[in-house]
């Protein structure tokens, strides 16, 4: 039934676009450096805030924001970097983030055409739900506080919860088993 798994993957990226377009521009879609993953029988959801000094290249006037003109201008740099920064790691092998959603985000006291956090949206493809699976990250801010990135990790079939925090130094963090006989 891959029709059917296309449809709820296209069901739930419709919603999490329309949840990100209703925020207004000074709203916070996710706390910064901060992240979710939802671990589903064919897949892994993600939601990742990361600091926009994460990025190279992409800062033009270096004022450690990116305005939406810079963001425009290198989203092909951008999407570069999150496939070699953001990888599930299934049975050791890397996925890459399928179709990733780039949401510049703007806190409290920042100019409203810059972003200081960037949220990035999308999905890992799992093909045997028995895989052992570990999520792996080096987007990483330039200065001491953007230094790590919280992550929330559920298996909502299975009830299981789990959180880490990754840093440079440990950056990759096992996620819980995934049991077939379980999986939805």
């Amino acid at each position: 039934m891959p029709g059917l798994k296309q449809l709820r993957f296209s069901r739930l990226l419709t919603l999490l676009v329309a949840v990100i377009a209703s925020h207004s521009a000074q709203a916070h879609l996710i706390e910064a450096q901060h992240g979710a993953l939802n671990i589903t029988s064919d897949g892994v959801f993600m939601v990742l805030s990361v600091p926009a000094s994460a990025f190279y290249g992409i800062d033009d006037n270096n004022d450690e924001r990116l305005s939406a003109g810079e963001i425009q201008a290198h989203h092909s740099r951008m999407l570069g970097q999150i496939e070699n920064g953001l990888a599930l790691l299934v049975d050791g092998t890397p996925q890459r983030l399928n179709s990733p959603l780039i949401t510049p985000t703007f806190g409290h006291g920042n100019p409203a055409h810059s972003a200081s956090q960037i949220v990035i949206t999308g999905r890992f493809a799992m093909q045997h739900p028995n895989e052992t699976l570990a999520f792996q990250a080096s987007l990483f801010g330039s200065h001491k506080d953007e230094q790590r990135l919280s992550i929330s990790i559920k298996r909502p079939a299975q009830a299981h919860r789990q959180t880490a925090t990754l840093t440079p130094q440990q950056n990759q963090v096992p996620l819980m088993i995934v049991n077939a006989a379980t999986a939805p």
